[in-house]
């Protein structure tokens, strides 16, 4: 079973788990691909359960920092933390929460 792709309601493109978390490790690996070669610094970030949009879910999400903070539509699902930890690409760095960050941020992949 590959993963399965969900534009919800606001447009944003969700990536949900599943067995097949290469497929969706590679798909996020090539949209990070992207914006490195736009010199645009992408990095992951993985939420807590609890944020309104997804309660009771994990949540990774592709963010663009350069030229200003942007969340792009590319975000990940998952029961538990590891499920979303499998589709952040290989080869980032993890970075512990900023104290000025979220409370819901767990860590971010650079």
């Amino acid at each position: 079973m590959g993963h399965t792709l969900l534009i919800n309601a606001t447009g944003l493109r969700v990536l949900l788990s599943s067995e097949d978390g290469d497929a969706a490790r590679r798909a996020n690996a090539r949209a990070h691909e992207w914006y490195c070669r736009r010199s645009r610094s992408p990095f992951f970030t993985v939420y807590r359960p609890g944020t309104y949009e997804y309660l009771g879910l994990w949540v990774v999400r592709l963010w663009v920092c350069m030229p200003s903070l942007i969340p792009t539509r590319r975000v990940g699902l998952g029961k538990t933390l590891q499920a979303v930890q499998c589709l952040v690409p290989d080869g980032l760095t993890r970075v512990r929460p900023h104290p000025d960050d979220d409370p819901a941020v767990e860590e971010s992949w650079w």
